[in-house]
This record gives C-alpha cells, structure tokens and sequence, in this order.
C-alpha cells in the first residue's frame, strides 16, 4: 500500500521486520533485503496519520522527501513520491537499487 496525502501524512511499502521469509532468509543469516527481495513480504510504514495496520517511521529513516501532485498522465491525476531513506535504519540494501518502487508495473490511477 502506497498513501500519500501530503508530505507530513504518508505510507509507503518497506521490508516486513516480522516477515518469517525475510527473518529466515535474510535477517537471521545477517543479509539486509533489498526492495525486490522484499516484495509481497511487506509493511506499511506511515508519516503522520497512520493507515490501520501501519507501522511509524523509525526516527531519522526518512531523509528526503519531495511530492508531486495533480499532475496529468493521459487526462488523469496522479501523485509521485521521490526521497531517500536510510538503509541502515530499515534494514536494509540500497547499493545497486536506483530507486523506483514498483515501477516495473503499468501505471493505475485508482
């Protein structure tokens, strides 16, 4: 899940810290996940309000953080979010990853 109402109240999709497949195939071998080692094994993380079932943003995770909304893609609104995010406080593996969550999918404007 992906919830963005403005740059003090979002949602984003990180690593699942309670996710038996992480903690087994990562975590408990001391590897960090990248994000397409934790798709489908996921937590919501929120800034602000907080979604049902979200989990707050550990202190310092998000870096930058910059929102872009209303623009047009064919006719529709949509809003994107661009930042960074400390790895290290996530747990985990950044390096080689230029970013784009889910954007191997087709847009969707729900």
């Amino acid at each position: 899940m992906v919830y963005i109402h403005d740059p003090n109240n979002y949602c984003l999709n990180m690593p699942n810290p309670k996710d038996p497949y992480l903690i087994e195939n990562y975590w408990s071998r001391r590897i960090n996940p990248t994000f397409v080692d934790a798709e489908g094994h996921v937590q919501a993380f929120c800034v602000g309000e907080l979604t049902p079932g979200g989990l707050p943003f550990p202190p310092g995770a998000v870096k930058s953080l910059h929102i872009r909304k209303n623009q047009s893609f064919n006719g529709k609104a949509y809003h994107q979010i661009t930042g960074t995010i400390d790895c290290a406080i996530m747990n985990m593996t950044c390096s080689g990853d230029d970013g784009g969550q889910y954007d191997s999918v087709p847009y969707r404007n729900w």
